[in-house]
C-alpha cells in the first residue's frame, strides 16, 4: 500500500469514527436510544461490589480473583463501562467478563489493555434495568480495575439489597472453572483464558442456588501444602491474606466479608506432584499435608470467628489419575483433619466427599460444565443440611433454586425454568479492536476490509443474539432493521470484532 493510500485510509477511518460518534450521540435516530454519556464513577454508593477488591483508589478499584462482581440498577436504553486491564492479551492472559441485563446473559466481554470504554448493552427498553458484570477469568490472567459506568440518566437507581447469606469457596483450578467452556475430548490442551468461566463453576452455581453472596479465593495449580510444580511457598494458605495472590503487599481485610460458610477444595495439586509428568515428582507426605490443613483452618477460624461453618471437600478430581491409591489416601487425610477438630469440640468443621467426575472433560481433564452442575448439586444439599437454610420456596433444606432468570424452580414450586442463555465465549466476544468496515454507517451491505472468501462472519444485535451469518468479505444487510450491530469475523485462527451502524 502506498503512503498516500495509507493516509487516505487513515483519514477515512477517522471520519467514520467521528460519524459513528455523532450517530450514537443521538443526532441521528439509528441507535435505538441515546448513547450513554453520563459517568457514574466507581465510588458511587449505589454500585454493589462482591469479591476481593482493592479500594485504595476508590475511582479505580482493582481486582484479580475470579468471580468478582459489579452490579447496579439504572434507567435507560444503554450502558457502557470503563475498564483498565493489565493482561498482556495472549491466549492465557486475556480477561473476560460475563454481562447480564435483568438476569439474562447478554454477552461475554473480552477486555484489552489498549481499550477502556466498552458498550455493555444498548437497544434496551426505556425502563429500569439491572446490570451484573462478573469476572470469568482468574488471577494468573491479569489484574483489572473498574472506573465506572456510563448511563443516559444523571444517577443510578437504588439497588435491591444483596443476599444476606454469604459463602466463600477456596480452591484451585476446579473452583476457578479452568477449561469448563472447552467442548473437546479432554486431552492435554493447556490453559486458555477464553475457556474459563467462573460463573459456571460449582461454587458460583451453589451460591446462586442458595441465594447467597459468592466469594471465590482460588488459583489454578496451587495446593494446600505444595503446588503442582512442587513449590511450597505460594500455596493457597500462604497467600490467603492477600487481595492479589501474587502481591505480598496487598493485604486483605477479613472484616470486609465474613462468610457464613467456607468451602475448601484443596489437594488436587498436592497429589499431582506424584505423577511422573511432574517436574520434581515425589510422594505427598501425609503429616505435612494434614498439619498444613489444620493450621489453615485455624487461621480461617481466627479470621472469621467460631460461627463460620468450614466444609473440607475432597474427591472428584482424583478420579482421573491412576496409581498411588490417591483417592483413599486423600479421604484418610480428611478424616484425620476432621477428627482433630472434633477433639477440640469445634463442631463447625465438616468434611464432604464429592463423587468422582465423569466425561466429557474440559481442558486438561478438568470438569466441564455438566460436572460443575453435578458438584453443585451435591454440595448445595449438604450445605442446606448443616445450616438449615431454606430454599427459595421457603422450604427448610429444600432443593428448589433460583435459575438464571431468578425464577424459583424445582422442589414443590411447580414453576418451569427459563431457557437459560448460553454463556459460551463463542456466542459473542466484543474486544473493541479496530476492524475496518466500510461503508459505516451502511445501508444494503457492509464490507470487511481484511476479508476474503475464507472469512466467516456472524452479526449480533445488542442483546447478543445472532441475526445473520455468512462468509466472504461482503455482508448483505437488507434483512436487518436500522440500529447498531456487532460483527465477529474468523479467518483461520484469527478472530476480530467490530461494531457498525445499519441505517
Amino acid at each position: 500500500m502506498s503512503k498516500n493510500l495509507k493516509t487516505m485510509v487513515k483519514r477515512t477511518v477517522t471520519t467514520i469514527k467521528k460519524l459513528c460518534l455523532l450517530v450514537c450521540l443521538g443526532l441521528m435516530n439509528v441507535c435505538m436510544g441515546q448513547y450513554p454519556t453520563h459517568l457514574i464513577p466507581a465510588n458511587d454508593p449505589k454500585i454493589q461490589y462482591i469479591g476481593r477488591i482493592d479500594f485504595i483508589n476508590p475511582l479505580a478499584p482493582a481486582f484479580s480473583f475470579p468471580g468478582v462482581s459489579i452490579s447496579a440498577k439504572f434507567s435507560g436504553t444503554a450502558i457502557s463501562a470503563d475498564f483498565k486491564d493489565y493482561g498482556t492479551g495472549n491466549a492465557t492472559s486475556t480477561n473476560y467478563y460475563n454481562i447480564y441485563i435483568d438476569n439474562q446473559f447478554v454477552k461475554a466481554l473480552k477486555v484489552v489493555s489498549s481499550t477502556t470504554n466498552y458498550i455493555l448493552a444498548s437497544g434496551l427498553s426505556n425502563d429500569v434495568h439491572t446490570i451484573l458484570v462478573t469476572k470469568r477469568t482468574e488471577s494468573s490472567v491479569g489484574k483489572s480495575s473498574f472506573k465506572g459506568f456510563y448511563i443516559e440518566g444523571v444517577a443510578l437507581e437504588t439497588p435491591d439489597a444483596l443476599p444476606s447469606k454469604k459463602i466463600e469457596f477456596i480452591g484451585d483450578s476446579w473452583t476457578c472453572g479452568y477449561g469448563n467452556e472447552y467442548s473437546g475430548a479432554g486431552a492435554n490442551t493447556g490453559f486458555t483464558s477464553k475457556n474459563e468461566d467462573n460463573y459456571s463453576a460449582w461454587g458460583a452455581i451453589t451460591s446462586r442456588r442458595l441465594n447467597a453472596q459468592y466469594h471465590c479465593t482460588a488459583y489454578s495449580g496451587r495446593g494446600l501444602y505444595r503446588n503442582n510444580d512442587g513449590n511450597k511457598t505460594t500455596v493457597i494458605p500462604n497467600v490467603y491474606n492477600r487481595i492479589f495472590p501474587d502481591d505480598a503487599a496487598s493485604v486483605w481485610n477479613f472484616n470486609n466479608y465474613i462468610p457464613d460458610v467456607v468451602v475448601i477444595h484443596l489437594g488436587t495439586n498436592d497429589f499431582a506432584n506424584e505423577q511422573t509428568w511432574a517436574s520434581n515428582h515425589s510422594t505427598l507426605d501425609s503429616a505435612s499435608y494434614v498439619n498444613k490443613y489444620i493450621g489453615f483452618i485455624s487461621d480461617i477460624r481466627i479470621a472469621y470467628g467460631s460461627s463460620t461453618k468450614i466444609v473440607c471437600v475432597n474427591g472428584s478430581s482424583i478420579s482421573v489419575w491412576s496409581g498411588f491409591d490417591q483417592y483413599n489416601r486423600w479421604n484418610n487425610y480428611m478424616n484425620a483433619i476432621y477428627n482433630h477438630f472434633v477433639g477440640l469440640s469445634d463442631n463447625n468443621v465438616y468434611k464432604f466427599k464429592l463423587a468422582t467426575q465423569n466425561a466429557p472433560y474440559g481442558e486438561d481433564w478438568h470438569p466441564a460444565k455438566h460436572e460443575h452442575i453435578s458438584m453443585a448439586d451435591q454440595i448445595t444439599a449438604y450445605i442446606q443440611q448443616i445450616t438449615g437454610w431454606q430454599d427459595c420456596a421457603s422450604v427448610n433444606s429444600g432443593n428448589a433454586y433460583f435459575d438464571e432468570c431468578k425464577i424459583c424452580v424445582g422442589g414443590n414450586t411447580g414453576k418451569t425454568a427459563c431457557v437459560p442463555s448460553s454463556t459460551s465465549i463463542d456466542d459473542i466476544v466484543l474486544d473493541n479492536h479496530t476492524l475496518l468496515l466500510y461503508p459505516n454507517p451502511a445501508n444494503s451491505a457492509i464490507n470487511i476490509n481484511d476479508g476474503d472468501q475464507q472469512t466467516t462472519w456472524s452479526i449480533f444485535n445488542q442483546l447478543g443474539e445472532m441475526v445473520l451469518s455468512g462468509n466472504g468479505k461482503t455482508c448483505p444487510l437488507d434483512k436487518l432493521s436500522n440500529g447498531i450491530y456487532h460483527i465477529l469475523t474468523l479467518n483461520g485462527e484469527n478472530q476480530s470484532a467490530g461494531t457498525f451502524v445499519k441505517e
